[in-house]
C-alpha cells in the first residue's frame, strides 16, 4: 500500500475528494488498470468503499472503467482530471453564488429597515463599517459624496481594487464628486480621477461618504478606551436622520463650489 503523504491528502481534499478516493486513485495511476479485487490487495480495506471511492471517482471524471467482466478501471492523467474538476468545481460554484444572491436579496428587498435601524448609529471594526459602507455604495440611485484624506483615499483604491464599486456607479451614470485635502502623492489623485470628479482642499474636513442625500457615514476616533473600543480606533457614526443629512449636503456643495480646487 503506498504511502499518501498528508500534503497531498490535504490537497485533494481540498478539492472535494473523499479520503478513500485519494486513496484509491494514485493506486490506479501505477498501474494500466484494475479490479476491484486489485484494489483490495493493495489497499486492505473494505471492498464496499472501494466501489465507493470508485463510484465518485468516475463520476469527477479522474477514472473510468472497461466493461467487461471483471469490470477494470482506468486512472485518467492527473493534470486532464484535475483541470476538468476544477472547472466542474469552479461552474457549481458560481451557479451556487448566483443562486444564493437572488434568493437572500429577495428577502433583503422584503426587509424594513426603517423599523430596524435608527436615524443615528455606531459601527467599529473595519470590517463590519466597509460592509455597511458597501451597501451604502451598491444602493446608490443617483450620486456620492465624498470627503476624504490621503490616508483614506489610499484605503479606498484598494478597495475599489477588489470591488470595482465606483467604476460601476460611473459607467451607471451615477456621479461621484470626492473634496480630498492633506494629499502629499498626487498619484493617488490621478487613479482617483478615473471614477470620481475630484476637488482639492487646503483646509480639512471631516471624512463623510453620503449617498443620495438619504444616507452619510463619518469617521470618527476614539479619544478614550473603553469596553469594546480602544483609544485611536475609528469609528463610523451612520445616519438616515434627513436634517443631519442635508447640513452636511449643504457643507460638502459649498465647499465644493466656492474652495475645491479642481484636480
Amino acid at each position: 500500500m503506498l504511502k499518501i503523504s498528508e500534503r497531498l491528502l490535504n490537497a485533494m481534499t481540498n478539492l472535494g475528494l473523499g479520503r478513500y478516493e485519494v486513496l484509491v486513485y494514485p493506486h490506479l495511476l501505477m498501474r494500466e488498470s484494475a479490479t476491484v479485487s486489485d484494489l483490495y490487495d493493495m489497499l486492505k480495506i473494505p471492498k464496499a468503499r472501494i466501489y465507493e471511492a470508485l463510484d465518485m471517482l468516475e463520476k469527477r471524471g479522474f477514472i473510468y472503467k472497461q466493461d467487461i467482466k471483471p469490470i477494470r478501471y482506468i486512472a485518467v492523467e492527473p493534470d486532464i482530471a484535475l483541470k476538468e474538476h476544477t472547472r466542474s468545481m469552479i461552474d457549481a460554484l458560481e451557479q451556487s453564488h448566483e443562486t444564493a444572491r437572488a434568493q437572500l436579496a429577495s428577502f433583503a428587498a422584503k426587509s424594513d429597515e426603517s423599523a430596524s435601524i435608527p436615524e443615528f448609529w455606531f459601527i467599529h471594526g473595519r470590517s463590519k463599517k466597509y460592509l455597511r459602507i458597501d451597501k451604502m455604495m451598491n444602493t446608490t440611485e443617483n450620486e456620492v459624496r465624498i470627503t476624504v484624506n490621503e490616508a483614506g483615499l489610499g484605503k479606498m483604491l484598494l478597495y475599489e481594487s477588489k470591488s470595482n464599486v465606483h467604476q460601476r456607479l460611473r459607467d451607471e451614470g451615477k456621479p461621484i464628486r470626492m473634496l480630498v485635502f492633506d494629499i502629499a502623492h498626487p498619484e493617488q489623485l490621478e487613479r482617483a480621477k478615473r471614477f470620481a470628479d475630484v476637488r482639492m482642499l487646503d483646509a480639512p474636513l471631516p471624512r463623510i461618504v453620503i449617498v443620495d442625500k438619504s444616507e452619510m457615514a463619518m469617521l470618527l476616533r476614539a479619544t478614550r478606551d473603553s469596553l469594546t473600543i480602544s483609544k485611536g480606533e475609528d469609528i463610523v457614526l451612520f445616519s438616515k436622520n434627513a436634517d443631519f443629512v442635508s447640513l452636511f449636503c449643504g457643507i460638502f456643495d459649498t465647499y465644493w463650489d466656492s474652495l475645491g480646487k479642481p484636480v
